[in-house]
């Protein structure tokens, strides 16, 4: 007999009206006959959706939607093993976002063992839209394995949702915060996911691990997913591509590189002044090497800002270094290459309306602060218990501040006035710095630490480095 999938029941139903019912495909000769002889030998196997294994002694137990019922032709030996396993579990991946950075990781995903991919639709990449396809989606068609979500990311951010009506599109830490403790939200079982901690949920999204604040973003997500499982996310940049062998076919990878990432509210003035923010970060590699003035000096270019008539969102020196050489066995010559990074970012936008109709405002700058400063005081998102008293977080923190006094500081901010409006314009920046480098092994050779797949349909391994439950990659809760 087939291995049957529930579905079309709103509620638990007992497997002998599952298994006895006039639509089964497959039916079951003689139900009222059979099932009970296959239940005295232990004969049918009841799972959950998420890979959970029962051996039905009663036809009185209950199952649901979504789960998966085996049954055996017949019982040779009797006993609690005389059915072997039907199929493994699957590892299910959300893809949380389209384009290239999105497409890669798909491609990649596609390749790999036992892994059923999931493209969500625009508008439909959410949180609420993962837990319920999880619970209820026809796209479950095996037990689960892990839980992989793929989306752009930063430290305490995912860059998709929580509901499909989110206007802001992205997830903070605040916003998680509340979401786990709101009522309307749906709801993970233990039937839906095993409530074990050899149930992982991946993320796979930059720096989510990086664990600046002891990990409260992943105990959040874990709470989500019925707080015993295990929460992993990368520690570092995690990203996807392809390379052409010699025989034009690709081979789909997955790889690292560190981060190394400092920020001010003013600029560096020249290179010597950015190597000092660098030192003051205390950076090292998986290895434990430490990072120190060789490294900076080598890796920072002369030129740590644009160029005169640059006008993209971020400057990037891409191969300003010798790259590191991919192993052989994925390709012959490749290189991946460290990149530089500089970007102004506008973090905070407000408005001052005091002078629509008459007057104009201060023209000195800390007098600017000061009358933004009053007004800002009073609006809730400022707050040091904003949005609650279970999710303090105000906005000020999502930017990496410790204090609205430091946020408030003089140098965060550049003003401009508009006559015909009347508004004055209030605009915190930060400058943000970054080196990114391939995360290598610590031989002399430097080898890149890299998943990749054969090319084709064997989903096989060439090199599986990167592995989730590997603490120098991503951090475990």
């Amino acid at each position: 007999m087939p291995t049957y999938q529930v579905s079309g029941y709103t509620r638990p139903e007992p497997i002998s009206r599952v298994l006895g019912s006039v639509t089964l495909f497959p039916r079951i000769d003689d139900p009222d006959i059979t099932l009970p002889l296959l239940i005295s030998c232990r004969g049918i196997i009841h799972y959950t959706r998420s890979g959970e294994r029962n051996i039905v002694r009663s036809l009185d137990d209950n199952v649901e939607s979504g789960d998966f019922i085996y049954v055996a032709e017949g019982c040779q030996t009797g006993g609690d093993h005389a059915v072997s396993v039907p199929f493994g579990a699957t590892d299910y991946v959300f893809i949380m976002g389209s384009g290239g950075f999105y497409n890669m990781a798909q491609e990649f995903f596609e390749h790999r063992p036992s892994t059923s991919v999931i493209p969500l639709e625009s508008g439909r990449r959410s949180m609420d839209s993962i837990i319920n396809i999880l619970c209820t989606g026809s796209l479950i068609t095996t037990p689960i394995g892990k839980v992989i979500i793929l989306s752009h990311a930063d430290e305490e951010l995912l860059y998709f949702g929580l509901s499909n009506d989110s206007e802001e599109g992205m997830i903070y830490m605040d916003q998680l915060c509340s979401y786990v403790n709101g009522s309307t939200r749906p709801v993970i079982t233990t039937r839906t996911i095993r409530n074990h901690s050899d149930t992982i949920i991946n993320i796979r999204g930059c720096n989510v691990g990086s664990n600046v604040n002891g990990a409260r973003f992943q105990r959040a997500i874990k709470q989500i997913f019925g707080d015993q499982v295990t929460v992993t996310a990368p520690k570092h940049i995690d990203t996807f591509g392809g390379f052409f062998r010699s025989d034009r076919r690709i081979i789909r990878v997955e790889y690292m590189l560190y981060d190394f990432r400092v920020q001010s509210t003013t600029q560096a003035d020249n290179k010597s002044a950015l190597i000092t923010l660098f030192q003051g970060i205390s950076a090292s590699d998986i290895h434990g090497n430490q990072i120190g003035n060789t490294e900076w000096v080598d890796w920072i270019p002369d030129s740590i800002h644009p160029p005169i008539g640059f006008t993209g969102r971020r400057y990037i020196v891409p191969n300003r270094f010798s790259g590191v050489r991919i192993p052989l066995a994925i390709h012959h010559s490749q290189n991946i290459n460290r990149e530089y990074c500089y970007w102004r970012q506008n973090i905070y936008e407000y408005n001052l309306r005091n002078w629509r109709d008459s007057g104009t405002p201060p023209s000195d700058h800390n007098d600017r602060v000061s009358a933004l400063r009053a007004q800002l005081e009073s609006e809730l998102v400022m707050q040091s218990d904003y949005p609650s008293g279970q999710c303090p977080y105000p906005v000020y923190t999502r930017y990496g501040f410790a204090s609205f006094e430091e946020f408030m500081a003089p140098q965060n901010w550049i003003f401009a006035w508009n006559i015909r409006t009347r508004i004055l314009s209030c605009t915190a920046v930060r400058h943000i710095y970054s080196v990114r480098i391939p995360i290598t092994d610590n031989s002399p050779d430097h080898n890149l630490f890299v998943n990749a797949f054969e090319p084709g349909d064997s989903r096989a391994y060439i090199r599986n480095d990167i592995v989730e439950t590997d603490n120098r990659f991503f951090n475990i809760v």
